[in-house]
């Protein structure tokens, strides 16, 4: 049994959709919005862009693979702060971020190579956005997960991301037993991932991969783990002590060193 059916069993009221989030964005997500992302690249091609986007928020579909059109603001999109532009109100920062994230994560192809930065501005602007957010988020990510190979090493951030909305979206008095679970699964899979670079890769090269993570993972693995201790900063009236302290515990050793 692989980590996706592992996951479905631990969380069965969730099911996995690759369009939950879209089809929450949708009414949220308005033609300014769109202008504002089909704008990102210093206005080129924005009819072509702003045409594209909507066809992704109307209709719920993407490219198996980016082009530039719309590929390219969607991207700059991802990376927008909303410290960067005071004068638009940071939930409209974060709808038009997460729709562009969860864009970005449901092609088949991810072209640029920053899988794991889209997935970690994803996971802030959801958990920003509220519980009926991260829920459809979540199952967003059980889809996402099953498309993943098998030994992907980026499969081990969204088994932490999907704890980190199940966290979000526990009720005071729930089972915690699944949290449990996924925390197992994902110490498991941190384990044999330490375990097989230690045994297959040389000190060179293992070097030079922790060095080039640094350069291009750091900042938003960190943004990462800022956000889970926020997290169960809030979660504390609904988490045991017991509970909490393993899913920091795992939230450090994964965030400490990047892949």
């Amino acid at each position: 049994m692989n980590e996706a059916d592992k996951i479905a069993c631990l969380l069965p009221q969730y099911e996995a959709s690759d369009t939950a989030l879209l089809e929450w964005l949708q009414p949220r997500v308005d033609d300014a919005m769109l202008m504002r992302i089909a704008n990102r690249d210093s206005g080129m091609q924005y009819r072509e862009n702003y045409e594209a986007l909507r066809v992704i928020r109307d209709q719920l579909v993407t490219p198996a693979r980016f082009d530039w059109v719309p590929g390219e603001v969607l991207e700059l999109m991802r990376w927008c702060m909303p410290e960067w532009v005071p004068d638009t109100p940071e939930m409209k920062i974060h709808l038009a971020r997460a729709f562009a994230c969860a864009a970005l994560l449901h092609v088949s192809d991810f072209a640029d190579g920053s899988e794991i930065e889209t997935l970690v501005q994803l996971i802030v602007s959801v958990l920003y956005l509220g519980r009926d957010a991260s829920a459809r988020a979540l199952r967003f990510l059980l889809w996402r997960i099953q498309q993943m190979p098998l030994d992907d090493d980026d499969t081990v951030y969204f088994l932490l991301a999907i704890l980190l909305l199940a966290v979000k979206l526990l009720e005071r008095g729930q089972e915690e037993t699944n949290l449990l679970g996924l925390v197992g699964l994902i110490e498991a899979k941190q384990g044999r991932l330490e375990s097989e670079r230690l045994t297959e890769l040389t000190d060179c090269n293992y070097e030079t991969k922790l060095y080039c993570t640094d350069i291009c993972d750091k900042r938003y693995i960190l943004r990462l783990q800022e956000a889970a201790y926020i997290l169960l900063l809030d979660a504390t009236a609904s988490l045991t002590d017991a509970t909490s302290a393993a899913i920091r515990t795992t939230v450090e050793r994964l965030t400490a060193d990047p892949r």
